[in-house]
């Protein structure tokens, strides 16, 4: 049986995290969900090498969807999904900032469900394509390591 791809909804808006939880439920993804930033960041923490994708309200009353973005980017040992913004602040200036602290993709609301499908399945494609990279990497690293060590034994 193939695993549903694990999802972050972080939204203040107990309503708006109802519907989304919902449309994600019924397209076969597994949720875990979030109503402030402080909550958001500890199940990033606890879920990070698990996460398929993190959807994250810009506008909250506590810590705001870019300074989530930035800590994470700033975290060390933790790996990073995409982001999928959502927010009512649609200026320019305010996607283009989003965009500008690497998040995957900026929606607006009221959110389209066909376009959040659309763009959850894209983000969930290169969140498993960039394990399968990070677990190759990891793979030869071990390897060179090997090599390096076989080569310093031998070498003298």
């Amino acid at each position: 049986m193939k695993n549903k791809p694990l999802v972050l909804i972080v939204d203040d808006d107990r309503a708006m995290l109802k519907i989304i939880e919902t449309i994600l439920a019924k397209n076969n993804y597994e949720v875990v969900t979030a109503t402030n930033g402080k909550m958001a960041q500890e199940a990033i923490v606890v879920n990070h090498d698990k996460l398929d994708a993190i959807l994250l309200d810009r506008v909250m009353p506590d810590t705001d969807g870019i300074e989530i973005v930035k800590w994470l980017n700033s975290s060390k040992n933790i790996s990073k999904p995409p982001i999928i913004m959502f927010t009512v602040l649609d200026k320019p200036e305010q996607v283009q900032e989003g965009i500008d602290e690497g998040v995957f993709y900026y929606l607006t609301k009221p959110i389209q469900e066909n376009v959040l499908k659309s763009v959850l399945v894209s983000a969930v494609k290169e969140s498993k394509q960039n394990k399968v990279l990070a677990q190759e990497l990891e793979r030869h690293r071990g390897g060179f390591k090997l090599t390096k060590m076989l080569y310093l034994t031998f070498a003298v």
